[in-house]
């Protein structure tokens, strides 16, 4: 008799793992629907050959009605690395519908002539479920703003201001310049974007 329940405790758990597993996708889309959250599909950017500075926008598409999306824009970041001498090596960006992970890459050259440039590397994920973008180890409430300067130090330790300002209609990346342009009017490093 003991033995029996515990059978059916285990065939429930096993079923209940089970529903959860192949309803987690299904769950995760009907929550983005219902929350309004982008959708992530797409990233832009433009850098400055100047200073290295980049400025990225991940977007996708938003449910507004039954069966209607527009496009919008999940969030937009200015990115200010050390002014050492480096270059860029380009960046790596993954999406999954429910989450974006964009990882911006530099190379630093070293002291001597013979060694290999050294690789440094920004990580910044969005997370459509909780409408959240995670930079460096801090995470970040888009409710509160989706834009964001975000400064590397000597040691490439993200440094992030999070403007109190939320721009997520589909905008060309030259108009996100200038609305940090504008809202950022005495800063040296922005006014050269």
């Amino acid at each position: 008799m003991r033995q029996r329940r515990i059978e059916i405790k285990l065939a429930l758990l096993l079923v209940a793992v089970f529903a959860a597993v192949v309803l987690k996708p299904l769950w995760q889309k009907a929550w983005i629907y219902m929350s309004g959250a982008v959708i992530p599909y797409s990233s832009s950017g433009l850098s400055s050959t100047e200073h290295h500075n980049r400025l990225l926008s991940v977007g996708g598409e938003r449910w507004v009605s039954g069966n209607r999306l527009e496009e919008a824009t999940a969030y937009h970041a200015l990115v200010i690395p050390p002014q050492v001498e480096l270059r860029e090596d380009g960046s790596v960006s993954k999406s999954d519908g429910v989450s974006d992970a964009e990882t911006l890459k530099w190379l630093c050259p070293r002291g001597l002539a013979n060694q290999a440039d050294e690789a440094k590397s920004l990580t910044l994920t969005y997370y459509a479920i909780t409408q959240r973008v995670t930079i460096g180890s801090d995470t970040y409430s888009l409710a509160e703003g989706n834009l964001f300067v975000v400064r590397l130090d000597d040691e490439w330790r993200p440094h992030v201001t999070q403007l109190g300002a939320i721009l997520n209609k589909a905008v060309e990346i030259h108009e996100v310049r200038e609305f940090f342009k504008r809202a950022l009017p005495d800063d040296e490093v922005v006014k050269k974007l």
